[in-house]
């Protein structure tokens, strides 16, 4: 009875993978497609913040975006292991945002 349960479990289990994943040949076609459309990175602007963040946050640094709310009050974001960190911002921050070079 163990035997015919391993190889139940073992049949659903070869049966159950995901299929392949196409490989890098196959995707050539779709980005020669969006080259051709005239689309290019270079022209889009900045990308929305991510999910977690508010909407109009700006990207102030590597993990770092900064968001003023409707009430005037400036928030810091930092992206961290787990998720997003949130802070108001002070004048340490400002200053060492204006010393870190472009």
């Amino acid at each position: 009875m163990k035997i015919a349960i391993l190889l139940v479990t073992f049949a659903v289990s070869a049966f159950a993978q995901e299929p392949a994943k196409k490989t890098a040949a196959a995707k050539e076609p779709a980005k020669k497609s969006a080259a051709k459309s005239g689309k290019s990175a270079a022209k889009k602007s900045e990308p929305p913040p991510p999910s977690g963040l508010p909407s109009d946050a700006v990207k102030v640094g590597d993990y770092d975006w900064r968001w003023v709310d409707p009430k005037g009050k400036a928030w810091i974001y930092r992206r961290g292991p787990v998720g997003y960190s949130r802070w108001e911002e002070t004048q340490a921050d400002i200053d060492a945002r204006k010393a870190k070079p472009e």
